[in-house]
């Protein structure tokens, strides 16, 4: 079965590392073709088994971009796909790909990554005509079905909500005790308002002056680092830029923090909690019905909440060995890429096998 993954994005992200991890986990098993755009992001060409076979394409503009259309539809329909993959950051991204997934003759999918509200009334009038021939819409979160549905049109039936899913370590490393110079607090993303760094600044200032001390690092990138960095002089805050070695950076992490404003199910939190790293997480997308007690949630946008919650782990070594131990449990039972990516196989042989009638042309001989 050969399957095309069409991403939007030459900036590396939840989508591109969810395509990332399927190749990996699937190739032998399907023959995977990726189509982006480009400047392709490094990240994702070294995250992408040697040998996968690469279209890249200039970009669609925006709006009525018709040859930037027809090169994206032209370059699915050339790698003669069973079944194109349309990943999108948010119900509304890389809707360009699912108009060239259903121009294929191939079985169109998608996959909605964040649950961000449809607030545009041309949007809410288009997209479902859109929605309406794809054969399966994979939701990451509850609020992100409930926005396709609610607000999309989507048939409940074609919307199938599946949990990301992470690579986990045979056996996690030890976390780093707290020495002389003091306990790591650490997140990961991008420097974007919808992640909340500020609220996550606001927390730290209320729990610093601490002996031994403790040390705020940032990873990631973005529009927002300006803001963050005046927000944060006078404390031990670090913005370590762009993190390509995800696993190393979390390693040195005592503590790890997801301040998030929206969510599905953020994939840093969960390898955080691969690693068997105590996390804090805001009340937001799958966190809460998926990962229950083995993260402690806190209300998003509270300051004062997230600072309580660090201060219960950062003066209780015992309640972090334990609440990193039921987060890497948790991981390792119902998180592990390798169940999504036989749920996702499942799901590709379901849908060559029994195709919805909704593509633009008829499927190739």
């Amino acid at each position: 079965m050969r399957v095309t993954y069409v991403l939007d994005s030459t900036v590396w992200g939840g989508a591109e590392t969810y395509v990332a991890r399927l190749v990996r986990e699937l190739v032998g098993r399907v023959r995977p073709v990726v189509v982006t755009p480009r400047p392709v992001p490094q990240r994702l060409l070294d995250a992408l088994p040697a040998g996968t076979e690469l279209h890249t394409v200039d970009g669609v503009g925006r709006k009525a971009d018709l040859r930037g259309l027809a090169r994206l539809v032209a370059a699915v329909r050339a790698t003669e796909p069973d079944v194109v993959h349309v990943n999108q950051s948010t119900p509304v991204n890389n809707r360009y790909g699912l108009l060239a997934a259903r121009l294929s003759g191939a079985v169109p999918l998608a996959t909605v990554h964040s649950p961000e509200p449809v607030r545009s009334r041309t949007q809410v009038r288009l997209l479902p005509l859109l929605y309406r021939g794809v054969h399966t819409v994979v939701a990451v979160s509850d609020q992100t079905r409930d926005i396709l549905v609610d607000s999309l049109r989507v048939p409940p039936a074609r919307v199938r909500v599946a949990l990301n899913g992470v690579p986990v370590p045979d056996v996690p490393p030890g976390r780093p005790d707290a020495g002389g110079d003091g306990i790591r607090v650490g997140s990961l993303g991008r420097l974007v308002k919808e992640k909340a760094f500020d609220v996550l600044v606001d927390a730290f200032a209320l729990v610093d002056h601490r002996d031994p001390p403790v040390h705020l690092r940032i990873g990631g990138e973005g529009p927002e680092r300006a803001e963050l960095e005046s927000r944060a002089r006078g404390l031990p805050v670090s913005f370590v830029g762009d993190v390509v070695d995800t696993a190393a950076f979390l390693q040195e992490l005592g503590v790890f923090c997801l301040s998030s404003r929206r969510e599905g199910l953020p994939f840093a939190l969960l390898e955080a909690m691969a690693l068997g790293i105590p996390c804090i997480a805001t009340d937001v997308g799958q966190v809460r019905s998926a990962l229950g007690e083995a993260v402690l949630v806190v209300p998003p946008e509270q300051p004062h909440a997230l600072a309580e919650a660090l201060r219960h782990l950062l003066d209780d070594p015992a309640a972090r060995t334990s609440l990193g131990a039921r987060g890497r449990a948790l991981v390792e039972e119902r998180h592990d890429v390798r169940l999504m990516a036989t749920s996702m196989l499942e799901l590709y042989e379901t849908a060559v096998t029994r195709p919805h009638r909704g593509g633009l042309r008829s499927r190739r001989p």
